[in-house]
């Protein structure tokens, strides 16, 4: 894997993004039947295969790929799968300005109303109030974001006082 790989960075992630790791790093090195049904997966987000095409093309049952995610990844493949098409399509949603529907079917999914539905479920908002932002800063508002703007109106004022202090007392060593 090449290294700018891990180093780059797309957009700043929120409170409600997870971040992605790669199978490589999940698995291990030595797991390269699992490494290589992530990058099957990665490389078939637009037209997904079924667990039973991926599990052919690896050379294992379906019961076999499905122990190996319960083992090395902690959850079952295609909820794996669905995660790799929803960060997908989030970048999409986020960098471009392709309308919502093109965004659904370059991630697989044919119906846009059930794409709306699996990323509300996943990120906590439609994929348009995550474009525009207004849904995703209510949300962040919501879940800590007071909290924040609360230290930073406390900030500010104590930096405020500072500020008044250190100007009187500059202003009694200055002549007048």
């Amino acid at each position: 894997m090449v290294v700018s790989e891990h180093l780059n960075l797309e957009r700043i992630r929120d409170h409600h993004d997870k971040q992605h790791r790669p199978m490589q790093t999940r698995a291990g090195n030595f797991q390269a039947t699992l490494i290589e049904i992530g990058e099957l997966m990665q490389a078939n987000i637009e037209e997904p295969l079924s667990m039973n095409e991926i599990a052919a093309l690896v050379g294992i049952s379906r019961r076999q790929l499905e122990r190996l995610f319960k083992r090395y990844v902690g959850e079952i493949p295609g909820k794996y799968y669905m995660d790799l098409r929803l960060q997908h399509a989030r970048s999409l949603i986020v960098q471009t300005t392709l309308p919502i529907w093109q965004v659904a079917l370059a991630c697989g999914f044919v119906n846009a109303p059930y794409f709306s539905r699996c990323y509300r479920e996943q990120f906590g908002y439609s994929p348009s109030g995550d474009r525009t932002g207004t849904t995703r800063a209510a949300s962040q508002a919501s879940a800590g974001g007071m909290e924040a703007l609360l230290r930073k109106r406390t900030a500010e004022q104590h930096a405020n006082r500072l500020f008044s202090q250190l100007n009187s007392s500059v202003q009694h060593f200055m002549p007048a």
